[in-house]
């Protein structure tokens, strides 16, 4: 397949880290979202939509932009930014959990 003009062999490379980064963001995601479940159960609704506002919006966007546009990662700065902003959402998350 081509990306851009890239080479298959750039193209195969740059789909081999992206496939990465979405292991690593799913390994975070899936905690969040039961911890998100289990503080929706306990009537806690708010903490999880302020993480998610937090993990998205405030870590995730500006740092996808800056890797980007700064540092020129394309592509894969926008996944190193999803992957970063799933983590600490999910994070959050799962320590506000333990505080119940």
């Amino acid at each position: 397949f081509r990306l851009l003009g890239a080479s298959d062999h750039t193209a195969a490379g740059i789909a081999a880290v992206l496939l990465l980064l979405l292991a690593v963001s799913d390994l975070f995601g899936p905690g969040g979202a039961v911890a998100g479940g289990l503080l929706r159960g306990l009537k806690d609704t708010r903490p999880v939509m302020l993480f998610s506002l937090v993990g998205n919006w405030v870590i995730a966007a500006p740092f996808a932009l800056a890797l980007t546009k700064v540092a020129e990662l394309g592509a894969i700065g926008i996944w190193v930014a999803l992957a970063t902003g799933t983590a600490v959402s999910s994070l959050l998350t799962m320590l506000w959990l333990r505080r119940h």
